[in-house]
């Protein structure tokens, strides 16, 4: 009997011993699974910020160049102003839309003329590689052809809407 009750008691111990190990185990666990949720948390957080960022900009209340940034400036001082009119219909709150629209208007236009200068100058880069080849010969390709007649084109409807 004796040695089945040193039997059972060390067989106690045992189990205490795992049961402690367990526990420090959870803990360590539920420490570990505590820091990743507050991780997640913030960069879920983060992710929101972005994203808003990114509304901001398409939306044209933020820039991301030296031409774009004045006109996030004004939209959001549009934006202001609206929100401290507060009524729909009033002369100011018409006058506001209006020369947003002009301003949104104005960042497409901006965007066109740069599509344009952007083809002009790659013409102008194929002429002048062209003209340093040292070559008494030249053949002008459809493609740059093409874009020289597509970029002028292109200048013209927009020096007509000008």
């Amino acid at each position: 009997m004796n040695k089945e009750k040193l039997f059972i008691e060390d067989e106690l111990v045992k189990a205490q011993t795992e049961i402690a190990y367990l526990k420090e185990d959870l803990r360590l666990s539920d420490d570990h699974f505590i820091s990743c949720s507050n991780k997640l948390q913030a960069y879920e957080k983060e992710v929101e910020e972005l994203k808003q960022r990114l509304k901001d900009i398409k939306e044209g209340f933020e820039g991301c160049c030296y031409a774009c940034e004045p006109v996030g400036m004004l939209n959001q001082e549009l934006e202001a102003q609206l929100k401290a009119i507060g009524e729909d219909g009033t002369e100011e709150h018409n006058a506001a839309i209006e020369l947003r629209n002009k301003l949104v208007g104005s960042r497409l236009e901006t965007d066109e003329w740069k599509k344009v200068a952007r083809q002009l100058y790659s013409v102008a880069l194929h002429l002048e590689a062209i003209s340093n080849s040292r070559c008494n010969i030249v053949v002008v390709g459809s493609g740059l052809y093409t874009e020289a007649v597509e970029s002028i084109k292109e200048y013209e409807r927009l020096e007509t809407y000008a």
